[in-house]
């Protein structure tokens, strides 16, 4: 049945000649029949081991990768709290002030009230009182070294006396010089009733010392550690159960819980919501999981610590794999650390029915392959002799309708490609046939998808659809037009750094051919080097063609628009924008413009914007990590205009990019160059780096729609 849309009749296509698979004894063929059948039944058992230990290895790294990251991001915001808090106690003023409340203090028949009414006071609230608001604290405290509040940002505890465990927690700031203490609750350290139902406070504080560096008092803010602390510990996860926490040595919550709520409505925290998880949960294995509604035996203060917890504050860092309750109960796997000289500890956890997932289908092919050889070796068997019927080589068509095929040119994992000509016009054309043994619905869908899109877009940069259909036996094809000339991989095989004016005439031409599919509601999904092909059209030299718009979204039709692999992500890591990774049914035209930033990177700097062993690194940092700006990758002067491009395209947030094609052409268009990349360039440039000719009398390269079936290992498969 011929397939025909509003630009496009298909023409009929002869039948392709049959070839069968040349006869010989058929006792060898069925044995070696069987002897496959059982070689890739007992392969199967070694690979499913082999993908079962690599992808547990996979996931330990990501739950370390995740790890890592958010103790970095930790350390450095406690790097950063602490030098504050070393340099202002620096502060001269600050000494001098303190120095004359501690003779103050000193005096006899001193009262609360008189610190009240000290002129002092107003030194600390104008400087301190400052820093708590532009800082986020919850409030500030100046102790002289016998517990004696000489200044805070409640005048309710001016004058008063610190309890002995703010007595101890002050030895700390005194003993270190500097020190960030555990959340505690402030009434504990201040006995004050104002201070009633305030959640637990982290302390950041310095001693102050005198001229000869003797400590004679020390200063303290309040951190509230439901706000930064806890923001930074869990503001990235692993999946969708994914979260990281942080706890001191007893197991104790240091960070919210992301499982706030939950933890309310089973009991295990007050149902107040000035009350946290925060040193209200303890991270105690209950026995059972909590969610389904399990009843724990004992009291959960007087239950064991969940494996992590107990490995943690024991002082191992570790990882566990095959699954361990968390202090819902919930099974989960994990990595942790534990930090001693802070006195806490951080774990990443990832419930064990989203890490593992994917293991149980190996397991259940591994246990039902053997069950199901029989059965394999007698359809096995019937397939072999309606194969030796019916089954053709389609590497010897040579014929195919009005087109003669000359030699294939490349070949992936849903259709061959031909260069061919046309039997009257003798125009040269590339041929894609759909491969047969993959012709389910769904492939047939993907291929027919691929060419209608296509064919909607007329713009000169894009390559161009002549014909398309299938021929009375159901083989689906398409011709396009044939082209001479380099893909961009190529091109930096020959120059490893493209001149800058040449990148501005390549990308301009390339954003020509996205803004016309832009317009339309088509978004390409696949841009990268080997998909932008360079040729000679209509005597002129550079022209640029955008190829391959497999992968294509249509935007405004949901139901097409993942016909590809529903659910899944489709595209080539090196080139893949961060939504695509983390919200694939969110993405909109501007990730075409993050693969065109990463293009003009590799052109310019002839590098990848992020240089990574594996597909799972590389979409680590597309989606954590800032991009560099070309200008820290190369030596030589890059255009302002031109780098700010890059920077622009390659932002981590869509709102970030231009805001379409259009856009990002008029960026292009403003760049000041110090020459323009004109056609005796090229003509130079095409002069000294002729096509590959190809065996026969047409010399030309081999080069199609389907360059993408050959790609370079600098850039990576596409994954689906």
């Amino acid at each position: 049945m011929a397939i025909t849309s509003e630009k496009h009749t298909p023409r009929h296509i002869g039948r392709l000649p049959t070839v069968f698979i040349p006869d010989g004894s058929m006792r060898t063929f069925v044995v070696g029949i069987l002897v496959g059948i059982l070689i890739l039944g007992v392969s199967a058992f070694w690979i499913q081991d082999a993908v079962r230990e690599s992808l547990e290895d996979i996931l330990s790294e990501s739950l370390r990768s995740v790890l890592r990251a958010e103790v970095s991001d930790l350390f450095a915001w406690l790097d950063k709290e602490t030098a504050f808090v070393t340099e202002l106690v620096k502060d001269p003023s600050l000494r001098r002030e303190t120095e004359s409340l501690t003779k103050f203090a000193e005096r006899d028949g001193i009262r609360t009230e008189d610190f009240l009414d000290s002129p002092h006071q107003q030194f600390f609230r104008n400087l301190l009182g400052e820093t708590i608001q532009q800082r986020d604290y919850f409030g500030f405290f100046v102790v002289d070294k016998a517990g004696l509040v000489l200044s805070a940002s409640r005048a309710s505890l001016i004058g008063k006396q610190v309890t002995p465990t703010g007595i101890g927690h002050l030895a700390k700031i005194f003993q270190d010089k500097k020190s960030l203490i555990e959340p505690v609750s402030p009434q504990s350290i201040f006995d004050d009733k104002t201070l009633e139902g305030v959640p637990p406070m982290m302390i950041l504080g310095a001693s102050i010392t005198d001229r000869s560096g003797k400590d004679i008092a020390a200063l303290g803010f309040l951190i509230d550690p439901r706000l930064e602390f806890s923001q930074i510990v869990g503001k990235s996860g692993l999946g969708k159960t994914g979260h990281t926490l942080a706890f001191d040595s007893r197991g104790y919550l240091w960070s919210v819980s992301r499982h706030e709520e939950e933890l309310r409505d089973l009991g295990l925290i007050p149902n107040d919501a000035s009350q946290t998880s925060i040193l209200n949960m303890r991270l105690a294995d209950p026995g059972g999981d909590l969610t389904r509604n399990y009843k724990p035996k004992k009291p959960l203060d007087e239950l064991p610590l969940t494996e992590m917890a107990a490995a943690a504050t024991a002082g191992r860092s570790g990882k566990n794999l095959t699954g361990y309750r968390d202090y819902r109960g919930v099974p989960v796997v994990g990595a942790w650390e534990y930090f001693p000289e802070y006195e806490f500890g951080m774990a990443t956890e990832l419930q064990v029915s989203e890490a593992l997932k994917i293991l149980r289908p190996l397991r259940i092919a591994g246990y039902s392959l053997f069950s199901l050889l029989a059965l394999a070796m007698a359809v096995g068997l019937h397939r072999s002799i309606l194969v030796r019927r019916l089954k053709k080589k389609v590497d010897q068509v040579k014929y195919l309708g009005q087109y003669e095929l000359l030699e294939k040119i490349g070949e992936g994992g849903m259709g061959t490609v031909y260069r061919a000509k046309h039997a009257m016009l003798r125009r040269p054309t590339a041929i894609k046939l759909l491969r047969r043994e993959i012709a389910t619905p769904e492939a047939v869908a993907r291929f027919e998808r691929e060419v209608q899109q296509t064919c909607q877009l007329t713009h000169p940069n894009t390559i161009e659809i002549y014909d398309y259909g299938r021929n009375d036996q159901g083989l689906f094809y398409y011709a396009m037009e044939y082209l001479s000339g380099f893909n961009l991989a190529e091109l930096m095989e020959i120059e490893e750094q493209i001149p800058p004016e040449r990148v501005v005439h390549i990308l301009k031409q390339a954003l020509g051919s996205l803004e016309e599919a832009h317009s339309i509601g088509l978004i390409h999904r696949d841009i990268k080097l080997l998909n932008i092909f360079l040729c000679r059209r209509g005597g002129r030299n550079d022209v640029v063609k955008v190829l391959d718009f497999g992968l294509v979204k249509d935007i405004a039709n949901q139901e097409t628009a993942y016909l590809t692999s529903p659910g899944l992500i489709a595209g080539t890591p090196l080139y893949m924008a961060p939504e695509r990774i983390t919200s694939p049914l969110t993405v909109d035209l501007r990730s075409d413009l993050y693969s065109v930033g990463c293009v003009a990177f590799n052109l310019i700097t002839g590098k990848d914007v992020f240089e990574a062993a594996s597909n799972e690194e590389i979409l680590h940092h597309t989606t954590n990590t800032p991009a560099r700006s070309p200008s820290e990758v190369v030596d030589e002067p890059i255009p302002e205009g031109l780098n700010q491009f890059v920077i622009a395209c390659l932002a981590k947030d869509p709102k970030d990019r231009p805001k379409d094609a259009g856009a990002a052409i008029k960026l292009l268009e403003a760049i000041r160059l110090e020459s323009e990349w004109t056609q005796e360039n090229a003509e130079g440039w095409w002069s000294a780096h002729p096509p590959r000719p190809t065996s026969d009398e047409i010399k030309e390269t081999p080069i199609s729609n389907a360059a993408v079936m050959n790609r370079s290992p600098e850039e990576g498969p596409t994954v689906t």
